[in-house]
């Protein structure tokens, strides 16, 4: 494994710990159903990063939040979650990341997708966490 790949490994733990604790103090209005994290590493521009099957939202959800941190904050980023149709439900992001709620998200099986949505040819990394609430 070359250095390149080490950095950006260890880049990516460190932004998924910053992820992990952010989304612990999230305020929300409702029960935490479920949550989960996802690091993505070394996205070139117009590159995406997919997670397959990696959320089910039910009936008992009210929202749907994210926190998001990356480590190039000059770069654009969109992210959030694909329907089996193609149907996305996206959030854009500037600054090395965020957090707040996906709106509109209705009841379905989704994968969670983080988009290098910048022409500046650096790569990007870092980690998102989904966070479902509910009744």
């Amino acid at each position: 494994m070359n250095i390149r790949k080490k950095i950006a490994i260890a880049v990516s733990a460190a932004l998924l710990v910053v992820v992990v604790a952010v989304s612990v103090s999230f305020a929300s209005h409702g029960v935490e159903l479920w949550s989960d994290t996802a690091a993505f590493t070394e996205l070139g521009p117009g590159e995406e990063a997919a997670f397959p099957g990696f959320v089910s939202v039910t009936d008992a959800v009210d929202e749907v939040q994210y926190v998001l941190s990356y480590g190039s904050s000059g770069l654009n980023v969109e992210f959030g979650l694909r329907a089996g149709d193609g149907t996305e439900y996206t959030v854009s992001a500037c600054g090395g990341g965020g957090s707040g709620i996906i709106g509109g998200v209705p009841s379905g099986e989704y994968e969670l997708f983080v988009r290098h949505a910048d022409t500046f040819p650096q790569d990007l990394t870092g980690a998102v966490a989904i966070i479902l609430n509910g009744k």
